[in-house]
């Protein structure tokens, strides 16, 4: 789904009739996307809610 916003610009109602979940799913599944990406930083010790702007 983090792949499905970011990279195919998906809104997050979109993902949500695509992968059959509601809006509030997508969302948890995006905050886990970017803490993934936050925690595999070593370089800068960033929150995960840095990360939410593009």
């Amino acid at each position: 789904m983090f792949l499905g916003h970011r990279v195919e610009g998906l809104t997050y109602r979109q993902l949500a009739e695509r992968h059959g979940v509601s809006v509030a799913e997508v969302e948890q599944a995006i905050i886990r996307g970017l803490r993934i990406i936050a925690h595999s930083d070593d370089r800068k010790n960033r929150r995960w809610w840095q990360f939410w702007r593009r």
